[in-house]
């Protein structure tokens, strides 16, 4: 009757079963912390650089470049798309979500994608 009572290995069964659960939200919690960080890091890019190009510190070519070099995250450009329409300077930046994660666990092909409007100075 001793084996009908002996427990000894229930927790690691219990562990077994539920590891692959928590290591499945460990990964999915890594990948959308790498899409977060690359979108922040490429609005603030976008930010800055419209407010360089708004108050004339630096031309178009210019503002495109510096967001493509400050908004980068993970080896990931960002597509800048610069317009000027009644005295207001617009930068648009995007990258590709599939680009941004590690495991590829929200790869829809969709992008992430920032607008900035600034008017500009002098006009």
């Amino acid at each position: 009757m001793r084996i009908l009572r002996d427990e000894d290995g229930a927790v690691t069964i219990e562990f077994v079963l539920w590891l692959p659960f928590f290591l499945l939200i460990i990964a999915m919690v890594v990948d959308l912390t790498f899409i977060f960080m690359g979108h922040a890091t490429m609005s603030d890019a976008t930010a800055d650089a419209a407010r360089c190009w708004a108050v004339k510190s630096c031309t178009v070519t210019e503002a495109i470049a510096r967001v493509q070099a400050e908004g980068q995250f993970a080896g990931v450009v960002p597509v800048v798309n610069p317009s000027f329409t009644n005295g207001a300077v617009q930068l648009d930046a995007s990258m590709d979500i599939g680009e941004l994660t590690v495991l590829g666990f929200f790869d829809w092909g969709d992008n992430v994608s920032t607008r900035v409007v600034q008017l500009q100075e002098g006009f």
